[in-house]
């Protein structure tokens, strides 16, 4: 069943890049798209609380935590991710980025002595060997580019690791929606109007404006799911399941935006597809 939820959750991952590219490329800025799109997530998060009856009460330890996995998980992934998508090619980004889920496996084994198990290595390298075929080859890539994508790599990782182990693990995946992406809209509130006003740029168009209420019910109920499923899977688990996100987001912009289909690719897909078996049968 979390399986599943997982699943869910990385397929509706998978279609936001394509989607966020559009809007970005119509002349939204960063920072406009993460405010637009995680206050609806932030929206999302306190209708299912209400509706459900769950208690918006968290202890200062949840409150401390929730704060940080916010600005310096989903802040931090959201902004530096829009970033790097006009530095870099989005297979690149998206390269480097899923290397989050090695991040969580390496710092659970350090910092919380889970088993680093033959399993989860080989796991380990089939996924980096099927998200450099996904890459593929080509172009100019600057330093520059490369650093920026890879922080989302370690904010993720914080993100899902804290997730689970911090004290506001244990609250339901709605409460938690509903405080992390209102953390993060703060967040974007103060960039905006604070320090980048010049670079706030909402979208212009009718049709950008809906394509950006899509995207944000898209992350905002991605994230519920996940959320929900880290609990029961770990932080470890469900950071492999949600390798599918790549695969998806290949197929849609591959769909959306007519790229070539190599053989490489197809691969790569396969070779991210055989990890999770790896990691599933843990």
């Amino acid at each position: 069943m979390y399986y599943l939820l997982m699943i869910i959750a990385s397929m509706l991952f998978g279609i936001y890049p394509s989607l966020q590219t559009m809007i970005l490329d119509a002349g939204a800025s960063p920072i406009a798209l993460v405010m637009i799109c995680n206050g609806i997530a932030c929206t999302i998060g306190l209708t299912a609380s209400l509706v459900t009856g769950q208690s918006l009460r968290v202890t200062r330890a949840q409150l401390l935590s929730l704060i940080a996995i916010g600005a310096l998980g989903l802040f931090t992934t959201d902004l530096v991710l829009n970033i790097a998508y006009r530095m870099l090619p989005v297979g690149y980004v998206t390269m480097i980025h899923f290397l989050y889920p090695t991040i969580v496996i390496i710092a659970l084994a350090l910092l919380f002595r889970q088993k680093m198990t033959r399993r989860k290595l080989l796991a380990i390298i089939l996924s980096i060997a099927g998200l450099i075929l996904l890459a593929g080859g080509g172009g100019n890539i600057s330093l520059a580019g490369v650093l920026t994508a890879l922080v989302t790599a370690f904010s993720y990782a914080f993100y899902m690791i804290a997730s689970e182990k911090s004290p506001a693990g244990v609250l339901p995946a709605p409460v938690r929606l509903f405080y992390t992406n209102m953390i993060v809209t703060v967040c974007a509130l103060i960039g905006g109007f604070g320090f980048t006003r010049s670079s706030l740029v909402f979208p212009q168009t009718p049709p950008m404006a809906a394509l950006s209420i899509l995207v944000g019910c898209l992350l905002g109920f991605a994230i519920l799911l996940l959320n929900a499923a880290v609990t029961r899977l770990g932080s470890g688990t469900a950071s492999f399941v949600n390798m599918i996100e790549p695969v998806t987001s290949l197929t849609v912009s591959t769909i959306v935006f007519r790229y070539p289909v190599r053989a490489g690719t197809v691969i790569g897909c396969l070779l991210i597809l055989s990890s999770l078996l790896f990691i599933a049968k843990e």
